[in-house]
């Protein structure tokens, strides 16, 4: 079914009834996937594939059920080093997206943000802000990004290469949802696994904030 063992399966879980209802969606052109978000309206897909260092958009023919997607359009990031890109995430006007990873020279973590002229359009894009966070390890690398509620405050999971601590991080912005005016590290806990087995590469935050 899938055309390669490592293709992307997205499973959006719907609860109906009392039971998990899984949908998959599996595509060649997905043989490294690192991270995928959803558009608010359920209507778009974005993924970020590690090996070709792309951004993929979709469209869902259905809202939220990944078996309709169909790919729109593929972006070639040229930022980060050897399939170091890793996240990615998008306000919720849709033009603007934030993609994480490793810089190519000289391997610091870094944030990429890139603009969209027509909101969820991908063939609109423009590169705009890069960010390198200041809490972060040089040779660090960024597995995940996610903005708060209202765009103010933005956090990073990552880690120091050779390093097994894992750390999520929030820094403030002055100008919601861009890299623009990105202030200094406000927090930090440590993630890390106490038996060392698994790494955490990305998490979520609720609408609450709690």
């Amino acid at each position: 079914r899938f055309a390669t063992q490592r293709n992307l399966v997205v499973e959006l879980a719907d609860m109906m009834s009392g039971a998990w209802t899984p949908h998959r969606y599996s595509s060649a052109s997905l043989s490294d996937v690192r991270d995928c978000v959803v558009a608010n309206n359920g209507q778009s897909m974005y993924a970020v594939n590690g090996n070709t260092e792309q951004i993929l958009s979709y469209v869902l023919n259905t809202p939220y059920d990944q078996s309709s997607a169909v790919l729109l359009y593929s972006y070639t990031l040229t930022n980060f080093g050897g399939s170091a890109v890793e996240g990615i995430t998008i306000n919720p006007d849709g033009d603007k997206i934030l993609v994480c990873g490793r810089e190519a020279t000289p391997l610091d973590a870094l944030v990429q943000q890139y603009n969209l002229s027509t909101p969820w359009d991908l063939t609109t894009v423009a590169d705009g802000t890069e960010w390198l966070p200041s809490g972060m390890y040089q040779s660090d690398i960024l597995n995940a990004v996610r903005w708060n509620g209202d765009g103010t405050k933005l956090f990073i999971i990552g880690r120091a290469t050779g390093n097994v601590t894992t750390e999520i991080q929030s820094y403030y912005t002055s100008t919601p949802y861009s890299l623009a005016g990105m202030g200094t590290e406000l927090s930090q806990l440590d993630v890390t696994d106490p038996g060392g087995g698994v790494e955490a590469r990305t998490f979520e935050i609720s609408d609450d904030g709690r």
